[in-house]
Formats: C-alpha cells, structure tokens, sequence
C-alpha cells in the first residue's frame, strides 16, 4: 500500500522517462513580463522622482508612456514585455512608446530602483534579453535613462482625466523596424480599442494679426488706448468628439446655463487645521492636543480686515513715485533679466512700463502683471523649497552663486506687492511671519505649512499618522521612519510623540534652514515700504490675503461673467463650458488660465468678462481689462476643453501683440 501511494503521488518524469529529473513544482513561468516604464528628464539622476516630480514629468510628456497612463474609465495599466526579447527589441519598444522623443538618436539605459529612493543604472554589457533586465529589477521601479538630458520645450500634455479620450484609443504605432516586435500592450481585462486617427498635429501656428473692430471699451478700459491680446494656438476642430454632447440644432432649445455659487467673502480662521484631501478630515485636536472651539470672523470683522488690508496696499502705493522706467525683458530669460536690472537700476520706488523682447504689446499694466508672475513662478523652482508651500533655501553647491540675489529678491517682492496690489502664491505663511515679525509663529502655522510644504504622498501618510497612528500598517510605520529620516529627524515615530516630532521638523525645514535667506530679502526691502506696509500686516491680515489671494478652478469660474446679461442659447452653452473647464483645472492649469487672461496668477479682483463673437476662430484675451474674446463654433465640452489645453500648454499663446 505504501508504494501505491507513493506512485500515485511521485512527481512525474519529463518526457515520461522514470530516469530523467522530476518537473519543477508550482505554475509555469509565463512569458510574459508586465512592469511599468518611466522615462527620466535626466541623464545622470541618482534618485527616483517624488509623486511631484513624476506628475510634473507626465505633464511635459516624460514619465508613462501614454499606453500606461490612466483614462477615464480604466485605471493605469503596465506594459506587457516579452521575456524572450533581446535588448534591441526591447529598444524598439521603448522608443514606439515614447515616439515624439529622439530616443533612438540620443540614446538611452535601462535602471532601477527597489526600496530606497537611490537608482541604479543597468550596465547593458550584463544583461542579453528582457528576462536578465527583470532579475535586476524584480520588484522594484524599471525606469529609462536617456544618455542626454530631454531639454523641455515649456508645452504640457492634455493630462487623460480632463476629457480627452486619445490617451485609451491612441496605441504606438510600430510599422518602422523590428517586424517581430508586437506594439505596445497594456495588461488588464480591458482590451484596448483599435487606434483612431489623431488630427494632424502641426507645428504650433500663431493666428495672423489681424486688425479688427474696435470693442467697446468696459469702464475699466476706457483709459487703455492700446490694450494687450494674447495670442492662442488654433487647434484642428474636431468633427467627432469623443464623447456625446448635447447638439445645437432648429428645434432643440440647449439647457439654460447654471450659474455657479457666488464666490463669498473669505473668512478668517483664527484657529489653523490642518486641510486634507480626503472626505474625512483631520479633527481639530490634533493640532493643539485638546479640543479647540473654532472661531470664525463674522461678516463685520471680515469687512473690517478687507478694509484694513486695502489701506495697507494704498499705503504701499503711495511710497511710489510716478516716474515711470522702462525695461526690456526676455520672454524666455526673464528670471535672469528682472534680477539683472534690479540690481543694475533703482527701481524699487518707480513705476514700470515693460516691454517684451521681438513683441509688440504695450504696458497698461497687463504686461508689468505678466512678467512679474512669470518671475515668480521661476523663482520658486531655482530660489526656494518645497511643494505648495515655499520658503527661500537653496543646497550647499549653489550658495556661493545664488545666495547673493536673495537681496534682490526682497526688493522685487515688495516692487510686485505694491504695483501690482498682490503677494507671490504659494509662499508660505511661515516665510511671511518670518519676514515681517522676525520669529516663527506658533505650531499650528508651523504643522500646517508642513504638510503644504512636503509632497502629496508624504502628506497623505503624515496626516493618517496624526488622524489614527495606531491604525497605521507595517508597511506605512516604514515609509514614516524613512520621511523621517529624510528630514534628520533621527527618532522613531511614536504615537505619542507624533504631532511634537512633526513640529521639531517643521522648525527645522521652515524656520532654521531659511532663516538666513529670510534675513537677507528682508535686507532687500527699501525702509518706507518695510514700515508703511510689511510692519503693518497683522496674522489675520495675512491669513486674509492668502484666502483671498490663492486661486482654485471653482473660485475663478466663480468670477466669469458673460459680457451681456441676454444671452442667446449657443452663448449660454458655451458659457456653462467654459465654467465648468475652468472648474476642473489644477492648481498648475489655473495658474496658467489665469496669466493668459489677467496676466497674473492670482486670484483677480475684477471679474473675467466673457465677450461672445460669432464670426471668431479662436479664443483671445485682453489682460488689462480681463476681457476673453471666446468664439461660439464649439459643438461639444471636449471640443473646447481641447482647444484651451492646446492654448494654456504653448508659449506662444502668452506673447503679447496688438490689436
């Protein structure tokens, strides 16, 4: 009986033959590899992009191949590799799924990242087929290097989520080399549906000038004789939109257009939280250790710091003179060139007229708007640290080079406050306390920029430690250790200890660290503007000019207005486009929206006016007087979704021209 059993169940024989090895245990090993590729801006990274980077990478066309990246209704998807493949079919892979690159002329390697944030470069001599790739990898990060730098061109990717249904039909193509290659598969049950045609894709075509009408000045322009337009990048319309809308036809009357909320007074939060992402949000307790009463202004207090802060802002006004200087700024060095003539010119108590090199817009305050937000917007990356919250630092190798322009940098910040009325986003609260009291403020400032400051991965975990620690798995205990020790923070976390660890890292990153910079853009400020305005700015005030201040897509479709109040049915349509585009930007895009019409990337204290024009081709704007010119050929949302992503993601829809 024994040996029946044991022929019963002996493993069989390969071939059948009772003297050839037992066959392995367990399921075969499939063929096929399915891993995500991540293509690097640089040729000589030495860590993994954080969730930031990788979202800023995804957006200027980097990062996932297009094949990979989630849709409307299907998740994100990994490339399936054939195990079997040699490295030249790999190559060609690679280059079909990123084809707009010059990939197979620059060159490029293959690397890795597991646990840590470190990369590792594959030495291509070691490696013959896809398999030997994969044991390197295993269960980490495969990541493209390219042996060059990608230099980016400054346009941005239509992001898949917004409306555009190319990025689940469109598949590489691969008609060119390597018969046996198979196009690029992404795994999952979703098969994906054959390619439809893209519209030709030409090079990115300025409108002619064309000299048009004069528009009847609003009140707000009346004094402007030469107002600015933008120019926009005319996109192919397109006749099939790839999702149904309701159609503008005889007898059909479109739904009347939904106004959205009105945008109410900010009101001022003595008491900080900390905001989240989530629908369950932090409880006020954890940011003081005992429950907090909240106490918010009324509409009185409200209207008395509105009132406060415009005295404040008249005051700075009048510290400048009405001589009036002119500089010559490069578009495409403008950081470089505002810093240059600040140091080189007394321009701090002058007033500006700017003007664009090789444009032909002329300054009534458009201009000097545009300029100083694309300066800021630069400065942020090169001057200072952090995410959505900034405070002035730069690492050691650059202090000897950059650390002397922070003076500089004080006196453009007070210049930007007092002609143009607003203070930088997404400097944090921090640095402005700082700036103006010369301390720190209390910890819940201090915990709450922390979590702006770092990224949205980070963030996520920090706020689920302090909401619940002890609900934290293994794997989340693990990631906080390693924030920790990111920051120098060289404790372990505790439950108990959580909220003071994350304050004593605060301190260290927003206070300590910029402190010297803080000193020396305060340094930078000329000594009326320091007493009239930035001495005079309260907590409150300034809690109340960052609401007021910050923009979202809802609060700037909030403010779009229709130029006439009887609006005929297409114009109510395109109307109720456009607000709920707007609404669905990210803080990145409304940036941008904002500077293209306003020329500032704030929230702008006049509304946007919407003037409809039947017989236009493309949308323009009139930055003086935040006028947008819209046509009404539009027969669907992502028609004109399409066309707006094609105008915010080229340059050359923010140089200036006359009308």
């Amino acid at each position: 009986m024994v040996s029946e059993v044991r022929r019963k169940f002996r493993r069989k024989r390969v071939g059948g033959d009772p003297q050839a090895p037992a066959a392995k245990l367990g399921r075969k090993r499939a063929n096929q590899w399915k891993t995500k590729l991540f293509l690097m801006q640089s040729s000589v990274p030495t860590k993994n992009p954080t969730a930031a980077e990788q979202e800023r990478l995804e957006i200027n066309g980097l990062g996932s191949p297009a094949h990979e990246r989630p849709t409307l209704n299907v998740g994100r998807r990994k490339s399936v590799l054939q195990r079997s493949w040699s490295i030249q079919q790999l190559d060609t892979f690679v280059q079909r799924s990123y084809p707009t690159l010059p990939l197979g002329s620059d060159g490029f390697e293959y690397g890795f990242a597991k646990k840590s944030r470190s990369l590792t470069k594959i030495e291509r001599r070691t490696v013959h087929k896809v398999s030997d790739i994969e044991d390197f990898v295993e269960q980490g990060k495969f990541y493209i290097i390219p042996n060059q730098d990608i230099v980016s061109t400054g346009s941005r990717t239509v992001q898949p989520a917004m409306g555009s249904q190319s990025w689940h039909t469109q598949r590489v193509q691969a008609d060119s080399v390597q018969p046996d290659v198979a196009d690029p598969q992404v795994s999952g049950r979703v098969t994906p549906p054959p390619a439809q045609p893209l519209p030709d894709a030409a090079e990115p075509q300025v409108p002619d000038r064309v000299t048009t009408p004069p528009v009847q000045p609003t009140p707000a322009v009346q004094d402007a004789a030469e107002p600015q337009v933008r120019g926009s990048v005319m996109l192919p319309q397109d006749t099939q939109p790839s999702e149904p809308e309701p159609q503008v036809s005889g007898g059909v009357t479109p739904p009347p257009a939904q106004p959205l909320p009105d945008a109410a007074e900010p009101q001022v939060v003595v008491v900080n939280d900390v905001s989240s992402d989530s629908d369950s949000e932090l409880p006020q307790y954890v940011l003081s250790g005992t429950p907090n009463v909240e106490f918010r202004g009324t509409v009185d207090f409200n209207e008395e710091l509105k009132r406060d802060v415009k005295e404040a802002f008249d005051a700075l006004d009048n510290c400048i003179s009405e001589d009036i200087q002119e500089i010559v700024i490069r578009r495409d060095a403008v950081l470089e060139d505002v810093i240059a003539a600040y140091r080189s010119r007394d321009l701090a108590s002058s007033r500006l007229k700017v003007k664009f090199a090789g444009e032909e817009g002329s300054d009534h305050g458009g201009l000097t708007r545009d300029m100083l937000s694309m300066f800021w917007t630069e400065a942020g990356q090169l001057y200072f640290a952090g995410e959505a919250a900034l405070v002035p630092w730069v690492p050691l190798h650059r202090q000897r080079t950059l650390k002397p322009d922070y003076t500089a940098l004080g006196t453009i910040l007070s210049h930007t406050a007092s002609l143009t009325g607003i203070i930088p986003p997404r400097l944090s609260r921090t640095f402005l306390t700082m700036l103006v009291f010369g301390d720190a403020p209390s910890e819940d400032y201090l915990l709450s920029d922390l979590l702006e400051y770092i990224t949205t991965s980070e963030r996520s975990l920090l706020k689920r430690a302090l909401r619940n620690y002890e609900g934290l798995t293994s794997a989340d205990q693990g990631k906080l250790t390693d924030i920790f020790s990111m920051y120098a923070m060289y404790e372990a976390p505790s439950a108990n200890l959580i909220k003071q660890q994350l304050v004593s890292i605060a301190e260290a990153e927003l206070v300590m660290k910029p402190r010297p910079y803080i000193d020396a853009m305060r340094k930078g400020i000329p000594a009326q503007q320091l007493d009239m305005f930035w001495r005079q700015l309260s907590l409150q005030m300034i809690d109340f000019i960052y609401s007021s201040q910050s923009p979202s897509g809802k609060k700037v479709a909030n403010v779009i207005e229709a130029t006439n109040e009887d609006l005929r049915p297409q114009e109510e349509l395109v109307l109720w486009w456009m607000r709920d585009f707007v609404t669905s930007l990210d803080t990145e895009d409304v940036a941008d929206f904002l500077r293209f019409t306003t020329g500032s990337s704030v929230m702008p204290r006049d509304p946007i006016q919407l003037e409809f024009l039947a017989h236009a081709r493309y949308p323009t704007a009139r930055t003086c007087s935040n006028l947008i010119q819209c046509p009404l050929h539009y027969t669907s949302r992502n028609q004109l979704k399409r066309e707006w992503r094609a105008i915010l993601g080229s340059p050359l829809s923010f140089e200036m021209s006359l009308m």
